[in-house]
C-alpha cells in the first residue's frame, strides 16, 4: 500500500496566490494538492474545471476506503465490477 496524506480531505476556498486547494480536514493549513495556479493573465485553466477537479481529489480518500470496504465485504465476489474496483485501488496505490 502506498503512503499518502491521511484523509479526510476537503476543498478549500480559492487562495489568491495558490489557486484551488485541497487540504487535510484535520489540519486546514496542510496542503494536499493545488489544482490550478494563477498566471500573469489570470487563471491558467477554465473556471469550472478546477472546482470539479478539486472536489474529485478531495473525495479520493473516501472513494478508496469505500472500494476497499466493498471488496472486504465480498458484495458480489468475482465479477467485472470487482475487477474494476481492484484496478482502481491498484492505480491509487501505484501498483
Amino acid at each position: 500500500m502506498s503512503k499518502h496524506t491521511p484523509g479526510p480531505w476537503v476543498f478549500s476556498a480559492i487562495d489568491s496566490t495558490e489557486g484551488f486547494l485541497v487540504v487535510e480536514k484535520a489540519r486546514p493549513k496542510s496542503l494536499v494538492a493545488t489544482v490550478c495556479k494563477r498566471n500573469g493573465c489570470g487563471w491558467a485553466c477554465p473556471h469550472e474545471e478546477p472546482w470539479a477537479n478539486a472536489r474529485l481529489i478531495a473525495a479520493a480518500p473516501d472513494l478508496l476506503e469505500a472500494l476497499r470496504e466493498m471488496l472486504d465485504a465480498q458484495v458480489c465476489g468475482d465479477c467485472a465490477l470487482c475487477d474494476k474496483a481492484r484496478a482502481a485501488i491498484a492505480k491509487a496505490e501505484g501498483r
